[in-house]
């Protein structure tokens, strides 16, 4: 799971909404976002459509994105060029996706990054264009991509932010 707990986008209070992690003043639940961005929606259509700033929605993503750029697999410890300075090398990501079959981590293959299987692409490209306002249907034109996958990906991600929470209940 992500280190949602220095976003300033979300919050979770564990006495509501479940405990889920939500966008911060609102009840909206930060997988709901992924849901939508999977279904097709654009980061406006889902901030319009659920009463989320855009600036907020598109920050989660941006935040995931860079959360996503600054692991690797090849640099211990902290990643020096960090653009996250909160981001460790000891990432709760693998957990996620190690149980999805849709993505792939190789030392040897863009320093560790997570990457879309049988391909170069990382899943921070992925991130990064989506707060820019894309769609997964031109991500998927850009990149060659099935986007079934994409969609699929970004599925297994609000699948794990709606079950996996007590995982890490100890980050408050």
């Amino acid at each position: 799971m992500a280190n949602w707990q220095h976003c300033p986008a979300v919050e979770r209070h564990a006495q509501r909404n479940g405990g889920l992690w939500v966008f911060t003043g609102t009840d909206v639940p930060l997988y709901r976002l992924y849901e939508s961005l999977a279904s097709g929606m654009t980061v406006r259509d889902f901030a319009e459509r659920f009463g989320v700033g855009i600036v907020q929605a598109a920050a989660a993503l941006q935040y995931r994105a860079d959360e996503l750029h600054d692991y690797r697999l090849d640099y211990p410890g902290p990643v020096p060029y960090a653009r996250n300075p909160r981001s460790e090398n000891a990432a709760p990501d693998d957990a996620i996706w190690r149980n999805c079959s849709l993505v792939e981590q190789a030392a040897g293959r863009l320093g560790g990054a997570w990457v879309f299987k049988h391909t170069r692409l990382a899943l921070y490209v992925l991130y990064y264009h989506l707060a820019g306002g894309s769609t997964v249907e031109e991500f998927d034109e850009w990149f060659g991509m099935n986007p079934r996958n994409v969609a699929a990906v970004l599925e297994h991600e609000a699948k794990e932010l709606r079950e996996a929470w007590s995982a890490y209940a100890d980050i408050v």
